[in-house]
């Protein structure tokens, strides 16, 4: 029985440092800019902080993992889906509400101005 846990264990982190061996460093998301500066993170610290690929990389309808954000989320709300920037915001924002209520010394940004740098 052990075994079998630490090889389940085993099978789930090689399969986790190939994914984010895959992964960009940075993310640059300022094509979907609007008003304020554009938004570039470290994709690698939210590998670190062990965020589920699926958190934000929703899975397509065609049964792909990963999807640009803009094949669902437009510059307009299209039924049921949000924009880009509602989408955005909801996501990364109460993501990061949470961590920092979660943890008092979360590095989390979670005004304006945090993100939104370039």
């Amino acid at each position: 029985m052990v075994m079998a846990i630490v090889f389940v264990f085993g099978l789930f982190l090689a399969n986790y440092a190939i994914m984010a061996a895959d992964a960009p460093e940075k993310v640059d998301l300022s094509p979907y800019k609007v008003s304020k500066k554009g938004v570039c993170y470290d994709h690698k610290v939210h590998l670190d902080n062990k965020i589920e690929c699926k958190t934000c990389h929703h899975k397509a309808k065609d049964g792909k993992d990963q999807v640009k954000c803009s094949e669902c989320h437009k510059k307009e709300a299209e039924g049921t889906t949000p924009n880009d920037k509602t989408a955005f915001h909801k996501l990364c924002q109460d993501c990061h509400k949470k961590t920092v209520e979660a943890k008092a010394d979360s590095k989390a940004p979670t005004k304006c101005n945090d993100c939104h740098k370039l």
